[in-house]
């Protein structure tokens, strides 16, 4: 922007608001004619939706009516009578509407009357068809059934059926087959625009009617679109829906007495090509206001830059040195002003040049003589410098040696210090070993007492083991006699057995009892035999307990020794903690002398110390002041010298105006 002449930064502005305001302006008169393209549509499919359903509900309620009005008639009632009758009212109806496919009436005994007069197929049985199921779940209710295909025509029907029934008993059911086709026919007729059309779904999700054939009977349950269907339950209110990035206005509704949705949709882009018409005129006549303005702005930036022009070629002068120039224009607006401005600016620089270039030549007088003068002080502060650095140097040096020696009488009372912590700690340390020692004393006198009840209880336990190992053997001497009593019950009940069984008849029953004496006998051998090898193994298991304790006898009075062993062992080391004690009492006193020697000494050096740098800061400060003092001459002699240079620089530009 900032290489454009003035003419084109007011026209592009200008042009760039008109340029603006007419894109808006379609913009949103595009975005206004969409809403309104949609909600005409939007309208439009849903009247044309209720209409549709309206008529379908007409449709269905003349097959109701029709279907309770036959169920009502008495000809049923009596139908071996009156089948002649019940045909030709039956043609009457099927002739009164194309929509009916037939009219037929399934009795209760199995038989069927039906209209147009075709032969059922053999083992055709009406109970069995799902009309007379559904009307026999509903008695008294009307009932429709889904779509299926019809046996003889071979096309899509639905049928409408309900019982009929005399003094509450039931006679049969009557029902009609309507023709889908009809509502295809009725489908097909609807549209919306270029792309919108209308399609019938049952509630299975199965496609009933669509303008494409290929469509009919296919199943959209898991498609999008019918789940957004069940979703919304039986809102009436359209929406937008997206199927393979193509946008489409949807309108439903539901009808409870079926189950079924009537479907209108119709592509959003419509509405979009439909609003893009009404704005190609808005830009045509956008085009032609920009060539207007465009010729407008033109002639009326021309005048504003003319004076604009002629201003420039004055400042032009002005830039050349020549300050005698008058820029004054004859316009009176905003150009003119600043031309007369321009002019009074040019007569007062005019004058501040020749007062500037009178007071630059005693400027530059005056700084020649100043340049002298400062050359002089510079060589007088050179040698003050010279003398006060060499007194800080000496004052800097004993400043150093008072340091260190400062830093080492530090150390020294750090490392008293630490000393002093350390033979407090150890103070304490030892107070701690003796109060540890004594509490080992303690448990040392604790552990030999369990030890001497631990081997009493030894003892004892090896006692009770031996008692128990002789009732042991005892018992096993008990079992054997057992035995041998057993083995000779067998014996016994073995000879008992062959004793009776010579008696024949009379020793039966001393047959089966001399059997049962000698199981017994067995079994107590068995269990005998058993108990035997178990106490052997407790005889065992107590042997190995005994010699588990002696040894572990043997552990305990190595560790009584090792007990009384370790009693020595503290009573001598708690001898020696007291000696360690007092020794460390004596250490601790002379530290505290050396302590307060230590504070004395440390005094006396920061003493020395506060004085020596007291000395070297104003030795510091004099030098300081003494440089910043030859610094300020040196500048001072630098700037009279760039002074008379300046002057003269300045004259020799002043030469560049003309102001006379």
């Amino acid at each position: 922007m900032k290489n454009i002449s003035i003419r084109w930064k007011i026209l592009i502005p200008f042009l760039l608001l008109i340029l603006v305001t007419g894109g808006l302006l379609s913009y949103f008169s595009y975005q206004y004619q969409v809403k309104l393209t949609l909600e005409h549509f939007t309208q439009n499919i849903s009247d044309t939706m209720k209409r549709t359903n309206e008529t379908f509900d007409i449709v269905f309620k003349n097959v109701e009516d029709t279907v309770s009005m036959l169920s009502e008639s008495h000809d049923l009632y009596t139908y071996k009578d009156n089948s002649l009758v019940i045909l030709n009212k039956f043609r009457e109806i099927q002739m009164s509407n194309e929509a009916f496919q037939s009219v037929y009436y399934g009795t209760i005994d199995g038989e069927i009357y039906n209209y147009p007069l075709t032969k059922v197929s053999k083992g055709y049985r009406p109970k069995e068809q799902i009309w007379y199921k559904q009307a026999l779940e509903n008695i008294g209710h009307l009932t429709w059934t889904e779509p299926y295909l019809h046996e003889l025509s071979k096309k899509e029907v639905i049928s409408a059926a309900k019982t009929v029934s005399t003094m509450n008993q039931f006679q049969g059911v009557i029902g009609i087959d309507f023709k889908l086709e009809k509502l295809e026919e009725m489908i097909q007729r609807i549209s919306f625009g270029r792309t919108g059309y209308a399609f019938l779904v049952d509630h299975n999700g199965t496609i009933l009617a669509h303008p494409s054939i290929e469509r009919i009977g296919q199943n959209i349950r898991e498609d999008g679109l019918f789940k957004e269907l069940q979703l919304r339950d039986e809102q009436e209110r359209p929406f937008i829906f997206s199927h393979n990035d193509v946008e489409k206005l949807v309108s439903s509704i539901y009808s409870p007495k079926t189950g079924w949705y009537l479907i209108g949709t119709i592509e959003m882009e419509e509405f979009r090509d439909k609003a893009q018409e009404g704005v190609y005129p808005l830009l045509l006549t956008l085009a032609i206001l920009m060539l207007v303005a465009t010729g407008i702005s033109f002639y009326v930036v021309a005048k504003i830059v003319q004076p604009i022009r002629l201003l420039s070629q004055s400042m032009t002068e002005v830039e050349a040195g020549n300050l005698v120039i008058d820029p004054t224009l004859n316009n009176r607006d905003e150009v003119g002003r600043l031309a007369y401005r321009f002019s009074l600016m040019t007569a007062r620089v005019r004058d501040v040049i020749t007062e500037v270039s009178h007071s630059i030549h005693q400027v530059a007088t005056a700084a020649n003589k100043l340049s002298v003068h400062a050359e002089n002080n510079t060589k007088s502060s050179q040698e003050i410098t010279h003398t006060v650095e060499k007194i800080a140097a000496a004052a800097i040096t004993e400043a150093n040696y008072i340091d260190e020696t400062t830093k080492a009488t530090t150390e020294v009372s750090r490392r008293m210090d630490r000393i002093g912590q350390y033979s407090h700690q150890l103070n304490e340390r030892s107070n701690t070993m003796l109060t540890v020692s004594q509490a080992g004393m303690h448990h040392v006198d604790i552990l030999r007492q369990q030890f001497l009840q631990t081997e009493a209880m030894t003892n004892k336990m090896v006692q009770t083991i031996g008692e128990l190992d002789q009732h042991s053997q005892d018992i096993v001497q008990v079992i054997s006699s057992i035995t041998i009593i057993a083995k000779q019950i067998k014996l016994l009940s073995l000879n008992a057995g062959i004793e009776a069984t010579r008696a024949g008849e009379f020793g039966k029953g001393f047959v089966v009892v001399a059997n049962e004496i000698r199981n017994l006998s067995m079994q107590t051998e068995t269990a005998l035999g058993e108990i035997t090898r178990l106490i052997l193994q407790s005889q065992q298991l107590t042997q190995n307990t005994v010699q588990l304790i002696r040894e572990t006898h043997t552990v305990n009075q190595e560790q009584g020794t090792a007990v009384l062993n370790t009693e020595a062992s503290f009573h001598s080391l708690e001898k020696q903690i007291i000696e360690n004690d007092e020794l460390i009492h004596q250490v601790a006193g002379e530290i505290e002398q050396l302590v307060e020697y230590k504070e004395f000494i440390e005094q006396t050096m920061a003493d020395i110390t506060a004085m020596t740098h007291k000395v070297s800061s104003r030795t510091s400060r004099i030098n300081a002041s003494m440089q910043e003092q030859s610094a300020s001459v040196e500048e001072l002699y630098l700037l009279a010298g760039q002074m008379e240079s300046n002057a003269q620089q300045l004259l020799n530009r002043i030469d560049y105006f003309k102001v006379e």
